[in-house]
């Protein structure tokens, strides 16, 4: 074999390196209602055709949206169970790819024999089409599923809680299904007395479950976050709790298994922990980072943190009031930290190395009765989390402190009945644009009032904005690809913009005022 020049090789790995960072693609969108109306997003995954399909909530229904690898809707289906509007519906939380090439969604569905929602799980082809629809409930409970995993036996393990008016008010609960559905176990688990949440749950190396998630307690107020490993019947092995040498709001988010131990993400004070412990669950060592991580008490909060294909991690953090993109190395040591213009709740890394950011919107002081966003966003970044939009850098300050593990006492019990399901299925129209989310202050329960007004529009290429605030703002105009055709500083309440060199078309327009509000459009142009 002919061997190449030292330089040769130097230049050819130069150039592919140049290559994947020249093709990786960077864009912002946003979906939504058109007027807005309840729309979130809690989960990501890939498709088996080189697409993505989100999972979230839509007016109290479960949706699913399949958009290409430019953020582009392609199909949308919404599942509802014909229930009275005070309750929520349908509402997904978490997606995962199945071995045969289809998809499993879990959440939760309303029961109206019991007045309140089941754990649901639906089974789905590669085309969104509808395979199996089971919930798992009891009479006693409210019940969702937050997360879940297919296991060695082709079965599935399921975590969330269960949740009524006797305390503890929520339960850990875990479920174990077979391939088609069935299920072969339940428990609910308890240590806290007041809340109890598992956010994820994985299989081990040994075939053995683990849970993470927290336990609150009150008088004396305590929310330590848990690790609990299940014997393959769900019978409890062991359990710890985790905390701090000086205690904080604790909860594990997610977690990951390594080599020698796990991997855990956890939620304190507000940062972002990262904890090594062993396979006992003994702790190694503690990374925390000032961070933004989001509520503490949010019980849908579903980020995730996932591995990369450099053996790195990545995770997503945040709530309505800001959102973070965290990448660090095996040992805890931060690579990078973003911040996000959306409440990231998840993030896939792309075949071409980018990752792939869900979250919801707007941001900020978000006027509504519901848990449910306005907006989705979807942000791609390079393979250093950087985008031209939504994204800013920001420098993380490690936080000196250790967390410590120590046993406790789950109390478990097994409830709920497996019950198949017939959810209708229909779709709705939703609208996309390039940009961020949208800034919530002047968000109300009914919608968001525009506080900029376009004439003509349509227009045949010139448009008027009347723009009653006061204050500065800079004016961005993108087409339908997200390409910038116009910057521009205002400080007219009234002035023009001139597109008529432009095709027709749609293009959209995002106002950022010197306050921070940004106010945000589509401008239709026609002859």
């Amino acid at each position: 074999m002919k061997k190449l020049p030292l330089l040769v090789l130097i230049s050819s790995l130069f150039s592919m390196t140049f290559l994947i960072k020249a093709q990786q693609n960077t864009f912002s969108k946003v979906i939504q209602f058109s007027p807005l109306e309840g729309l979130s997003v809690d989960a990501i995954i890939p498709a088996y055709d080189n697409t993505y399909l989100l999972a979230g909530s839509a007016q109290n229904r479960g949706i699913l949206i399949n958009v290409d690898t430019g953020g582009n809707m392609l199909w949308n289906k919404v599942f509802s169970n014909n229930n009275p509007t005070i309750y929520p519906d349908v509402t997904f939380y978490h997606i995962i790819r199945t071995i045969d090439s289809c998809f499993l969604i879990v959440g939760s569905a309303y029961n109206p024999l019991n007045n309140h929602a089941d754990a649901l799980y639906i089974k789905i082809t590669s085309n969104g089409d509808t395979i199996w629809s089971k919930t798992i409930g009891s009479p006693n409970y409210y019940s969702t599923f937050l997360y879940i995993q297919q296991t060695t036996d082709s079965g599935y393990i399921m975590t969330g809680y269960t949740r009524n008016n006797i305390a503890p008010n929520e339960k850990v609960f875990v479920a174990k299904t077979d391939f088609g559905g069935n299920v072969q176990w339940t428990k609910n688990l308890e240590a806290g007395n007041n809340s109890n949440i598992g956010y994820s749950v994985k299989q081990t190396p040994d075939n053995y479950f683990i849970v993470t998630g927290l336990m609150e307690s009150l008088n004396p107020v305590a929310i330590d976050a848990f690790l609990l490993k299940l014997l393959p019947t769900g019978d409890i092995s062991w359990s710890k709790k985790i905390n701090f040498t000086s205690p904080k709001y604790c909860f594990g988010k997610d977690f990951v298994i390594t080599s020698n131990g796990f991997l855990l993400y956890l939620n304190t004070n507000g940062d972002n922990t990262i904890v090594k412990t062993d396979f006992s669950g003994n702790v190694l060592w503690t990374k925390t980072f000032d961070q933004y991580a989001g509520a503490i008490l949010n019980l849908s909060s579903t980020q995730k943190i996932h591995s990369t294909s450099d053996n790195n991690y990545i995770f997503t953090s945040g709530d309505e009031v800001a959102g973070g993109l965290s990448k660090i190395d095996s040992a805890g040591n931060l690579h990078w930290t973003k911040w996000l213009h959306l409440a990231a709740v998840d993030v896939l890394e792309s075949n071409n190395k980018e990752y792939l950011i869900v979250g919801n919107g707007p941001m900020a002081s978000v006027k509504t009765s519901k848990s449910f966003g306005l907006q989705i966003g979807i942000i791609q970044t390079d393979s250093m989390g950087n985008s031209q939009d939504c994204v800013t850098p920001y420098t993380a300050v490690l936080i000196n402190d250790s967390a410590i593990s120590y046993p406790t006492i789950f109390n478990s019990f097994s409830e709920g009945v497996e019950k198949t399901i017939h959810p209708i299925i229909d779709s709705v129209i939703l609208e996309y644009y390039v940009g961020c989310v949208t800034m919530g202050s002047g968000v109300g329960e009914t919608g968001m009032k525009n506080h900029s007004y376009v004439f003509p529009n349509p227009s045949t290429g010139i448009f008027t904005f009347a723009n009653p605030k006061t204050v500065k703002a800079h004016i961005i105009i993108y087409d339908v690809m997200g390409m910038h055709i116009l910057d521009s500083n205002i400080s007219d309440q009234q002035f023009e913009i001139d597109l008529s060199d432009h095709p027709n078309g749609i293009y959209f327009y995002k106002m950022i005022y010197s306050n921070n509000t940004i106010v945000q459009g589509k401008l239709i142009m026609t002859n």
